[in-house]
């Protein structure tokens, strides 16, 4: 009675707002009940886990035909796609050429399930690396809407491909979970095997460009979608010690800001500053530094990152402080050098600036960390 009372308040300062209203537990009872998505769901979650009954040593062929026979059964299915994701998925074993397709089927149907999303995800990284998707323009042009016929004949189509029409199925999925940490870290992952060319080490700008030049609009695409937001909430996370989603953010931060576009993007929305407390927060963190740096390196080349930002962070004395304590890593002191020169080449007021920040002390650190450089 006092809900109804809220929703019919003659001041509409008293009267409940649909947030609220949706979010009441009568009303989310209700919907349990009256709700055709839930109530489709909760036919596929009849069946418990402990009914599932995987071949567990039938291996990667009979897994598969398990799971095509019991897609509809969300339990089953995540359960289907966490075996194959720790036991088919190792180093680069190879998969067979129809498993993205199984994985995308699961993911249709069992979208709401987080873990379902956090292993479909993964499988999908691991086919990228071994060369069962590849970036490609989309192969249909057939619509991703109602039409169940021309939706199945767009997937089975792309389903090898990552694409505009791929690309946002995944992150409509790792939105939906992205409460969910495990989810974002491999679907960070997942991004940066995709955005990786082949013998990439660092941040080598004809390797970049010509992949850029090639790919640079569905990068775009990616930012227009949303990833820019997932990214740096992920980031801003740093508070939390999940150092196992900084890195794959961080990795796809510096891929995607390779093309100024994005890059201005990301800048807009403070990624700087992000990165940096992921820096400050993590000095003994190798694989978060090397990221971070490139990063740096990404967002210091564009001109919509101002100067006070850099001179107020100190992030060149950051960087120095990094190959100094970390000599024996080549492509951490290279990338942290690479950002160095990227800040000091921007303008006289930088270079003035590193010059300043530096004591004595520091000095002569930074004189027997180059030589040491030099000489290996």
């Amino acid at each position: 009675m006092h809900l109804v009372l809220r929703m019919i308040a003659p001041d509409v300062t008293e009267r409940i707002s649909i947030e609220e209203l949706h979010a009441h537990e009568y009303i989310q009872a209700l919907l349990e009940f009256t709700d055709s998505k839930r109530k489709l769901r909760r036919k596929r979650m009849m069946k418990p886990l402990s009914e599932c009954n995987l071949p567990r040593t039938g291996g990667l062929r009979a897994m598969l035909n398990y799971l095509t026979d019991n897609i509809e059964h969300e339990n089953c299915a995540a359960a289907c796609l966490a075996w194959v994701a720790e036991n088919a998925c190792r180093a680069d074993a190879d998969v067979p050429d129809l498993l993205p397709l199984h994985v995308w089927r699961a993911i249709i149907v069992h979208n709401e399930n987080s873990l379902v999303a956090e292993h479909a995800l993964a499988i999908l990284a691991h086919c990228t690396v071994v060369g069962k998707m590849h970036l490609e323009e989309a192969k249909s042009t057939a619509s991703m809407g109602p039409n169940e016929t021309t939706f199945l004949e767009t997937l089975i189509d792309n389903s090898t491909f990552w694409n505009a029409n791929t690309f946002q199925m995944i992150y409509d999925l790792i939105e939906k979970h992205a409460s969910v940490d495990r989810v974002l870290g491999n679907g960070f992952a997942l991004l940066d095997a995709v955005l990786c060319p082949p013998g990439h080490i660092s941040f080598q700008t004809k390797v970049e460009n010509a992949f850029w030049v090639k790919h640079g609009k569905l990068s775009q695409k990616l930012c227009e979608m949303g990833f820019v937001d997932l990214i740096l909430g992920a980031l801003r996370k740093v508070r939390e010690g999940i150092s196992e989603l900084m890195r794959p953010a961080l990795a796809v931060l510096w891929k995607l800001s390779v093309d100024r576009k994005n890059a201005k993007r990301f800048i807009e929305k403070g990624a700087f500053v992000a990165v940096y407390n992921a820096m400050k927060a993590y000095p003994q963190h190798t694989g978060i530094l090397n990221e971070a740096a490139l990063c740096v390196c990404a967002l210091a080349s564009e001109t919509a990152l101002t100067e006070e930002a850099l001179t107020d962070l100190d992030v060149s004395a950051l960087l120095l402080t990094m190959v100094e304590n970390f000599l024996n890593y080549p492509d951490l002191c290279h990338n942290a050098l690479l950002a160095m020169n990227t800040i000091l080449r921007r303008s006289e007021k930088q270079a003035l600036h590193f010059i300043q920040c530096v004591d004595m002390d520091s000095e002569a650190k930074a004189i027997k960390c180059l030589d040491y450089i030099y000489r290996t």
